[in-house]
């Protein structure tokens, strides 16, 4: 299925959810990743592939460090990366983990968070193509 402006796509249990060229939804059954399948760090890496600078990446509240790995490459590839104020966290680890990946993270709390969001998805239209930009294999 191929990704779609306005749309939102949930992983299935038990499935890592990819972004493939050009824009195409995957599963994957590769193995857990920090004990999690589904996890944020592929699907963030895959993305990150297709979409470049024009990605944002948004890590909340949570436990454990899946999805730090995924900001960072969202980051290297020019996109936008977004983290919860770790002391608005419930659960503080993972904000925590993202923001030592990409220290220059935009922080923001609950409050802000639409408020911070809105303009990045007004600015990017619902028009523009969803189609990868690029190829380039993952680092693994």
């Amino acid at each position: 299925m191929r990704t779609a402006a306005g749309r939102l796509y949930l992983a299935p249990a038990d499935y890592h959810l990819l972004i493939e060229p050009p824009g195409r939804l995957a599963l994957s059954l590769d193995p857990p990743e920090h004990y999690c399948r589904p996890a944020i760090d592929p699907l963030f890496a895959s993305a990150a592939d297709c979409f470049a600078d024009r990605l944002a990446g948004v890590i909340l509240s949570g436990m454990g460090h899946d999805g730090a790995a995924g900001l960072r490459a969202i980051h290297a590839r020019g996109g936008r990366c977004l983290v919860q104020e770790p002391a608005s966290a419930a659960f503080p680890a993972m904000p925590e983990a993202a923001l030592g990946a990409v220290p220059d993270a935009h922080r923001f709390t609950p409050d802000a968070f639409f408020a911070t969001l809105a303009p990045m998805v007004n600015a990017a239209g619902t028009t523009r193509s969803t189609s990868c930009w690029s190829t380039t294999p993952r680092p693994t």
